[in-house]
């Protein structure tokens, strides 16, 4: 096969000869050698080409009648989309090995859009036996293709929270995109690779994946659907160093999950993280709610979306002071269909940390330590949740020791936001035990840009306000609920402003919506 064409007018010209003169072969030859520039350059072209194939082409090659299933899904020139693939398919079963694969790989796809992942997973298993009792001569139609498939693979084995499996296919995927000059998977598995370790806490690795991925272009669709996982990496860092300011910055500039619908779960989870007020938590759980009313079940319930959407909410009731919903939350995950429970079980010593339950804050990070080695960011959490019971258990040999061990991870991996994780005196009390000076660049970053978890009144939400928000919830006038009460109008009037804005609720439909899903009566 010749390289692939790199000039866009001579491409264009060759493909609309081709239609033109009815050389299918040579039309086939032109979408397999440029597919994944046309994908980032042209796809409206590449959507005509596409059309162009007779029934009869269609049947031989039934590849390319999965490839138009898919490219009609794209947000092309940003037409709205529908964030489900479904694969349909009326092409007889292929018999070609490149055919085979698509087949499986397009089915293994419309499985994980609906979160149905072992489902998925199962056709993955198959594409790969497949592949490898496939006849050499076989694979010179696989030569463009392969590194495309590799990388859909992997990321039905990441949304399974299948993270070795899924990194083995991303490695596939770029090392077979080098070879064959694809930039776009290329850069799209070099920026899964980077996400998945950023996600475990394994920094340098990530970054070293990261250096290797082109800036966001904000102003193609396909980069900011295909580069999606790389900035979602660089956030998470930012995060990390306690740089809110610019990790919402780049949140603001990839929040559009119509450009990258499959990282909804991990965008609302970032931005879970990046909640310092009762208002922006009450606003991120509307957001959650929302998103998930509109997913299908499987789609929030099972795999890395699952965890994502706990995590997230869990961390939000703790921003407000309500433990008991989060943990409510976290114990709602089906364990069934989560292959790792490291970010739940260590959210649930974080719960118990802030609900005064030192002896199950203990249990629980003794029981992670041992499997967390291999997930920094768990480890440091862990560790830190250990010296802080040790240290309000009065074990201060044990709180130091647990303490120097949680700082070396920190500084390690670049983690200063691990310390934000247990409240602010227990910081102090902490880096005082172990040495830590005041002068310390660690300490000084932690304090001044850190936001410490709080022990306060559930919402925070006063006595009256939740009255008056009780009544209004029955569907009683500021004038009845002030009769009942025995207060002034105005009085009524002012006890439902702040109780509206404490809950980030604008009106009236707001706040008894959320004060009843969320249990606040």
């Amino acid at each position: 096969m010749a390289n692939p064409t790199t000039n866009a007018h001579l491409l264009h010209d060759q493909i609309a000869h081709a239609a033109a003169s009815s050389d299918w072969v040579t039309l086939q030859q032109l979408l397999s050698e440029n597919w994944s520039v046309l994908l980032l350059s042209d796809p409206a072209l590449l959507r005509q080409a596409l059309g162009e194939l007779p029934d009869e082409v269609l049947a031989e090659n039934p590849r390319w009648d999965a490839a138009r299933n898919y490219v009609n899904y794209l947000p092309v020139d940003e037409a709205a989309r529908n964030d489900r693939y479904r694969y349909l398919s009326t092409a007889p079963t292929p018999t070609k090995l490149v055919d085979v694969l698509v087949d499986l790989t397009s089915r293994a796809a419309a499985h994980r859009s609906e979160g149905e992942y072992e489902a998925a997973a199962k056709e993955v298993a198959e594409a790969h036996v497949e592949l490898d009792a496939a006849n050499p001569d076989s694979f010179k139609d696989l030569h463009y293709a392969i590194p495309d498939l590799h990388a859909q693979w992997g990321r039905v084995h990441e949304l399974a929270g299948e993270f070795p499996l899924a990194l083995a296919e991303y490695q596939d995927a770029y090392d077979l995109a080098v070879v064959t000059g694809n930039d776009l998977i290329r850069d799209t598995a070099a920026g899964n690779i980077a996400w998945i370790h950023m996600i475990g806490g394994h920094k340098a690795i990530a970054q070293r994946w990261l250096d290797r991925v082109p800036p966001l272009d904000t102003a193609n669709w396909a980069t900011r659907r295909y580069g999606a996982p790389a900035e979602l990496a660089r956030i998470f860092d930012r995060i990390d160093n306690l740089d809110r300011e610019g990790a919402g910055r780049l949140l603001d500039v990839i929040i559009d999950v119509s450009a990258a619908p499959e990282c909804w779960a991990a965008i609302l989870y970032l931005r879970a993280r990046l909640c310092v007020s009762p208002e922006q938590a009450w606003n991120v759980l509307s957001e959650i709610d929302t998103a998930v009313t509109i997913r299908p079940p499987k789609l929030v319930s099972r795999g890395l979306n699952a965890q994502f959407l706990a995590v997230g909410r869990a961390e939000l009731f703790l921003v407000l002071a309500m433990p008991a919903r989060a943990r409510e939350v976290i114990d709602q995950v089906d364990l069934r269909f989560q292959p790792s429970t490291f970010f739940l079980d260590v959210t649930r010593a974080k719960i118990d940390l802030m609900a005064g339950n030192l002896a199950e804050v203990s249990r629980r990070a003794d029981a992670l330590l041992p499997a967390a080695a291999v997930v920094p960011r768990v480890l440091v959490e862990a560790l830190l949740l250990r010296a802080v019971a040790y240290l309000r258990s009065d074990r201060v040999a044990d709180a130091r020791l647990a303490g120097e061990q949680a700082l070396v991870v920190a500084r390690d991996r670049h983690i200063p936001y691990a310390f934000t994780t247990i409240p602010r005196d227990a910081f102090d009390d902490l880096a005082e035990l172990i040495g830590l000076s005041d002068e310390d660049p660690l300490v000084t970053l932690v304090r001044e840009q850190g936001v410490f978890p709080v022990a306060a009144a559930p919402s925070g939400l006063s006595r009256r306000e939740r009255l008056v928000l009780a009544e209004l919830a029955k569907g009683a006038t500021v004038p009845e609920i002030s009769a009942r009460l025995y207060v002034s109008q105005n009085t009524v009037k002012s006890q439902l402003r702040a109780a509206y804005r404490k809950v980030g609720a604008a009106n009236r439909t707001e706040a008894i919506d959320i004060v009843t899903r969320h249990g606040l009566l």
